[in-house]
């Protein structure tokens, strides 16, 4: 197994550091679009597979600063998202790669004079290639999420126009130019790759991911372990079965993205069918009881308020036993968050999180992530994002045929408009309204002036 000199665990910086994470050492994330990076988390860009090859970037100048900036334990403004996450007490996604590498510490040489000096002196030797592959080959996905964006979502496209944020000219947006320049773009990485984490898009509808695992069957490649982030939607892909290529592999986790039973949940992942998500993940226990299935759920104004039900129902889900729950705080669009609510709504929910976490006392995981959804909600007043809120979900509803206020009816006060907002909507809508108030205000202003 190849040797990786990294700071060992009971370093200084190891995992009490304040910017320190092993990521740019052992993974590559490739964003849809072909930026190369160390994470999906990563504000910044290392490199585009489609000008460069996986190696110029790997082992490039941007990717080798960022180590030696690690090796210092300093900050870096292009991971901000794991900052913020970590300043109310979350589990930041720095955090959960140290504490997994970690955990395979075997594969790391420890050098005692490795982190004498962390100056340009140092020799930085990361993996001689990613032995962590982050890949999304596409944003071809048959959901269109509230909390979404045409660049992760094809299905998004047509909405995104309505509301002028496309980010391409058309809906799909490729990572490699075919199925066979990816191909040849991975393939010198799949000897000795320990892990692929396929998201997407939705990774189980697009043609390169099965193209990558029937290419790590025929090499024998069976141990790597795959993790995916999958809507769990469709479990077929023309003649490519999931199951069957599945049934090859030792280990395998899925993330299971769900933000809600039923009308909610088809609410804010426009394109779920509750009752499929039903089926397929019981097809998955009967056929596939080797997969680790985990659920992930985006925590945002849209189910804060029913988290403590949709936990209990998707343990309900696989009979009771003991699944891992995932949540996941959304930070992005800021207008969707959590923090927005009004005070008297976050108490009441703050009350039901502290005693859902109560409930389940004797598990850590569980009561540790709904405290801490407790206290990031409380941790700030972003009631000034209400009036965006409101927009763009009256205006998402009108484009889809939705209602928010139904299927979420403890929003519906804030999806009111008040008088205020009525007068900046009409002012908007009425030119002429627009041009008069300017007027008397510059008029305002030169008089003031003059005097």
């Amino acid at each position: 197994m190849t040797k990786v000199a990294i700071p060992s665990a009971n370093h200084a910086i190891s995992r009490e550091g304040q910017a320190f994470c092993l990521a740019p050492f052992r993974n590559l994330s490739v964003a849809i679009g072909g930026i190369a990076t160390p994470c999906c988390e990563f504000k910044g860009n290392f490199g585009d597979v489609k000008q460069q090859s996986i190696p110029e970037i790997w082992n490039g100048q941007a990717f080798t600063e960022f180590r030696r900036k690690m090796l210092r334990d300093e900050k870096d403004d292009a991971c901000s998202k794991c900052y913020d996450m970590e300043a109310t007490g979350g589990l930041s996604l720095r955090r959960t790669y140290n504490e997994h590498l970690w955990q395979k510490n075997s594969v790391f040489a420890q050098p005692d004079d490795f982190l004498a000096k962390a100056d340009e002196s140092v020799t930085v030797q990361p993996a001689a290639q990613p032995l962590m592959l982050d890949i999304r080959f596409s944003n071809l996905c048959n959901f269109s999420c509230r909390m979404c964006h045409h660049g992760a979502s094809s299905k998004w496209f047509s909405d995104a126009r309505a509301l002028k944020a496309t980010r391409a000219p058309e809906a799909l947006i490729k990572t490699f130019t075919s199925t066979e320049a990816s191909i040849e773009a991975i393939r010198p990485l799949l000897p000795s790759v320990e892990e692929i984490y396929f998201a997407g898009g939705e990774p189980l509808l697009i043609e390169q991911h099965y193209a990558i695992l029937s290419e790590l069957v025929a090499l024998g490649r069976t141990d790597v372990v795959l993790y995916y982030n999958t809507n769990l939607s469709a479990l077929r892909l023309g003649r490519h079965d999931v199951v069957e290529l599945w049934s090859h592999f030792k280990t395998i986790s899925l993330e299971l993205s769900v933000d809600g039973a039923e009308e909610r949940g088809e609410l804010v992942r426009k394109g779920m069918d509750w009752d499929i998500f039903v089926a397929n993940v019981k097809t998955l226990k009967q056929k596939c009881p080797h997969i680790t299935l985990r659920f992930g759920v985006t925590v945002s104004v849209f189910n804060i308020a029913v988290l403590p039900e949709l936990h209990e129902r998707l343990v309900e889900l696989v009979d009771h036993e003991n699944p891992e729950f995932h949540l996941h705080v959304l930070q992005e669009p800021d207008y969707y968050s959590i923090q927005i609510l009004p005070e008297p709504l976050k108490q009441a929910i703050e009350q039901r999180l502290e005693a859902h976490a109560e409930l389940h006392a004797a598990d850590a995981s569980v009561r540790e992530q709904f405290q801490h959804i407790a206290a990031h909600m409380m941790a700030a007043d972003r009631s000034d994002l209400i009036e965006r809120f409101r927009n763009i979900t009256l205006r998402l509803d009108a484009l889809r045929n939705e209602a928010t206020a139904v299927a979420c009816p403890e929003l519906a006060p804030l999806l009111r408009f008040s008088l205020r907002s009525k007068l900046v909507h009409l002012i908007q809508r009425v030119p002429s309204l627009n041009r008069l108030l300017s007027g008397l205000s510059l008029n305002r202003r030169q008089s003031s002036s003059i005097a």
